[in-house]
């Protein structure tokens, strides 16, 4: 990773390469510029990512899905499951009132038959206004439910970017976190795990643009583990409130089979516009934008059904 700051004295966090490479039984390695998955051996799905992220399975025969936002591949079984997880933003608006993002919560369960099920992934915002009245925004609701016979339906893959208005107000936008679990039949999970950031608007309140904190720790196997790769940041605004930026935590474990798990990834470009607010600017997942009015509008929020 390089952190290099900008010429209006803001940082611009560009994600160089976080490579991971495990040994002998699992042969899975993540090159990160971008984000690329390879699995070996058992299922040999490959997740790139740049943003964009195309898993295809080869061996089996199975799908190959190249989506323009998240992209799944199915392994052995033909089964694949995103679930989107969490993207949190907390705000304080130029008033000082603070704005929870809650984006989404997620409860993965395996029914018996082993197909997963998603019953919570809500994309919710939650937004005070300037009367104090709050305006529950709810934008996604994501199921995704491998079928019998093991076609893939996704429903609610919502695309959103949050954009401020010319007031100055924070652009959110979000680039990923993802969980790719691979099961015990060799299929993987994809986890939309949580992104959040809070960045201050030109009124001079405090950026802090957190790059990276990795603990790599080798298991007893030889596969590594990420266990937390934690960004974090709690900023006081100019007037009091104060900013928790959660960036990425990320998990990296080794499963019996050997396979590994990615728990929580990210990608992310953070860059300082020419007004000095800060612009997270993610690949995929999520458009909402405010208009100069300050009200938010939310542009996307796509319905897939693979």
């Amino acid at each position: 990773m390089t952190l290099e700051p900008a010429t209006d004295g803001a940082q611009r966090l560009h994600r160089c390469a976080l490579t991971l490479e495990t040994a002998t039984d699992g042969a899975r390695r993540l090159h990160w510029c971008a984000l690329t998955v390879e699995t070996a051996t058992y299922g040999a799905q490959r997740l790139h990512r740049c943003a964009l992220m195309t898993l295809e399975p080869v061996t089996d025969g199975a799908q190959r899905l190249h989506r323009c936002a998240l992209t799944l591949g199915t392994a052995t079984d033909g089964a694949q499951r995103l679930h989107r997880c969490a993207l949190m933003k907390l705000e304080p608006a130029i008033y000082g009132a603070q704005r929870l993002h809650l984006c989404a919560l997620m409860t993965l369960e395996s029914a018996t038959d082993g197909a997963q099920r998603l019953h919570w992934c809500a994309l919710m915002t939650l937004e005070t206004a300037a009367d104090g009245a709050r305006r529950l925004h709810r934008c996604a609701l994501m199921t995704l439910e491998p079928a019998a016979d093991g076609a893939r339906r996704l429903h609610r893959c919502a695309l959103m970017t949050l954009e401020p208005a010319a007031d100055g107000a924070q652009r959110l936008h979000r680039c990923a976190l993802m969980t790719l679990e691979p099961a015990a039949d060799g299929a993987q999970r994809l986890h939309l795990c949580a992104l959040m950031t809070l960045e201050s608007a030109t009124d001079g309140a405090q950026r802090l643009h957190r790059c990276a904190l990795m603990t790599l720790e080798p298991a007893a196997d030889g596969a590594q583990r990420l266990h937390r790769c934690a960004l974090m940041t709690l900023e006081s605004a100019v007037d009091g409130a104060q900013r928790l930026h959660r960036c990425a935590l990320m998990t990296l474990e080794p499963a019996a089979d050997g396979a590994q798990r990615l728990h929580r990834c990210a990608l992310m470009t953070l860059e300082p516009a020419t007004d000095g607010a800060r612009r997270l600017h993610r690949c995929a997942l999520m458009t909402l934008e405010s208009a100069t009015d300050g009200a938010q509008r939310l542009h996307r929020c796509a319905l897939m059904t693979l």
